[in-house]
C-alpha cells in the first residue's frame, strides 16, 4: 500500500488533484483524508493556507519498483511546474490480495452427509432426511441435524 499526499492551495478542487496524479491509478475513491493548514511564515511575516490531500492505493509487490519510480518521475514533474503544488508518497504497508476459496453450499451439504453417513454407519442405523441446517452469516461452514432411522 502507498500514501500519496498533495499539497495545494486553498483554490484546488479533488478533480484538480486527480488531474495532477494522472497515470497512478489514484481515484477520488482513494481519498483519506484533507486537511487545512496555516503556515505563518515567521520573522517574514507571511502566512500561507495549504490543503493536504492523503490518498492511499495499493500496487502488486512485485510492481513496487516500478511503483516507486513511476511516483518519483510524479514528484519532480509537480516541483518543476513551481505552482505551489508539492506531492510526497511513502509505502504504508501490505495488503493481502488472497481472496478466500469460494463458499459452495452444495459442496458444504455434500461434507455434511458424507461425514452422518459414517457416523450412521458406525451406528448401524441409516441417514434421514435433513431436520435442520444453520450457517453463520459470512461464514463458510454449515450445521447439518439429520435424522438417524434404525430397523
Amino acid at each position: 500500500m502507498f500514501g500519496v499526499d498533495v499539497t495545494s492551495g486553498l483554490d484546488t478542487s479533488l478533480d484538480d488533484v486527480i488531474a495532477v496524479l494522472q497515470g497512478t491509478g489514484v481515484s477520488a475513491a482513494n481519498l483519506q483524508s484533507l486537511n487545512e493548514f496555516t503556515n505563518y511564515g515567521g520573522s517574514a511575516g507571511q502566512t500561507t493556507e495549504t490543503l493536504d490531500w492523503r490518498f492511499t492505493f495499493t500496487a502488486p509487490f512485485t510492481k513496487n519498483k516500478d511503483t516507486i519510480t513511476m511516483l518519483t518521475g510524479l514528484q519532480q514533474t509537480i516541483a518543476k511546474k513551481n505552482n505551489g503544488q508539492t506531492m510526497s508518497f511513502s509505502i504504508q504497508g501490505t495488503q493481502s490480495s488472497a481472496q478466500p476459496p469460494a463458499c459452495s453450499l452444495s459442496d458444504l451439504l455434500n461434507s455434511a452427509k458424507t461425514q452422518a453417513q459414517k457416523l450412521a454407519d458406525g451406528a448401524g442405523a441409516s441417514l434421514g432426511n435433513i431436520l435442520a441446517m444453520s450457517s453463520p452469516t459470512g461464514a463458510c461452514n454449515l450445521t447439518v441435524k439429520f435424522a438417524l432411522l434404525r430397523y
